[in-house]
């Protein structure tokens, strides 16, 4: 995993360089990007390398719209039978009008029918991420610090709603079955592609939390530093970013009250001329 700071940008800028690619925004730039990541991933030793550029959520918001593109989680007749990738994309950008306009408008004007898409939340909260992650025109302000808190907003929001539709897919109710061949079988006893739960090449658990540290908020600065440092001589937690300048510091290993020894004393460490220990 990349010793970079905590918080990272949208993965397209590790894409770019990577793959030595100049940017193309728009829906079609976007999945253009994401495909030739589809074919990275299928190189084992270029994968490696690759995942070693990625901070963790970088990473599992890769595998969450892995996971999304799949359509592992989710068994929408419309989105399932669909291969054209490009037309899920634009159904997803006209989403209110999938919701107002008639099965026959859809299918005269945009082509979409005679079944209609079924767009859950889970749905537009990964195709938001999938967005701020692979399009190059999507990031809509000019601050960076505050675009990527947006961005690992959003991280989080799809690491939630794809874990609640992980955990409650067994129990709704499917539109058509799986076959031997992990086929999706509709009500047509057409043959198309299905859910597919082991079928992820980041196939590995994906969580609820989109970062180990959650609770610690977003991080100004990429350095080295730990997020907090214990002021000995205040005897307080204080911010690195708050910081004017970075101070030297000690870092002791400790554990609370594990394999205690009820027949010996506790030891008192002393901090001697360091000021800062991190925490």
């Amino acid at each position: 995993m990349s010793a970079k700071g905590w918080i990272q940008g949208p993965l397209w800028e590790d894409i770019c360089q990577f793959l030595d690619l100049a940017p193309e925004g728009g829906n079609i730039g976007a999945l253009a990007l994401y495909e030739r990541v589809e074919s990275l991933l299928k190189m084992d030793a270029q994968k490696v390398k690759f995942f070693s550029l990625l901070s963790p959520s970088q990473l599992n918001s890769l595998r969450i719209i892995e996971e999304w593109w799949n359509c592992s989680i989710e068994e929408d007749e419309w989105f399932a039978t669909t291969t054209d990738r490009v037309k899920i994309l634009e159904a997803l950008d006209i989403f209110p009008t999938l919701e107002l306009a008639s099965p026959l408008v859809l299918q005269i004007l945009l082509g979409i029918g005679p079944v209609i898409p079924q767009v859950s939340t889970y749905r537009l909260e990964i195709f938001r991420l999938f967005q701020m992650e692979f399009d190059t025109n999507d990031r809509g302000m000019e601050d960076q610090i505050k675009y990527f808190g947006f961005l690992q907003k959003q991280r989080e929001c799809s690491a939630f709603y794809s874990s609640v539709q992980r955990t409650t897919f067994a129990f709704r109710p499917r539109v058509g079955h799986l076959n031997n061949q992990n086929e999706y079988q509709d009500n047509n006893n057409t043959k198309v592609r299905g859910s597919q739960l082991d079928s992820l090449s980041l196939n590995v658990p994906i969580g609820a939390c989109i970062e180990a540290r959650p609770l610690l908020g977003f991080r100004k600065s990429h350095s080295a530093y730990p997020f907090f440092l214990w002021d000995t001589e205040q005897e307080r937690a204080v911010t690195i970013d708050d910081m004017d300048s970075k101070p030297e510091y000690i870092c002791i290993s400790h554990t609370w009250g594990r394999w205690l020894d009820p027949t010996k004393g506790s030891t008192e460490i002393s901090s001697g001329s360091e000021e800062f220990l991190e925490v």
